[in-house]
């Protein structure tokens, strides 16, 4: 696994968004009413999701454009 996971899990009377990084660490993210409103968190942010390919020979100059 090269990228985060992101899965909805209920905690504590609330929905919140389990990461698990490559590493094995975990962490808990936001509180939702909902698992629909954990999930569609989720959704928006798939791109966590998304394996990095790494940047060699990059330009210089491209790192520092925002």
């Amino acid at each position: 696994m090269n990228s985060v996971m992101l899965t909805p899990v209920a905690l504590k009377g609330f929905w919140r968004v389990k990461m698990t990084w490559p590493n094995k660490s975990v962490h808990f993210f936001g509180k939702f009413l909902s698992r629909a409103e954990a999930e569609k968190w989720i959704e928006q942010h798939r791109w966590l999701t998304e394996q990095r390919q790494p940047t060699t020979g990059a330009d210089p100059e491209a790192t520092n454009r925002c």
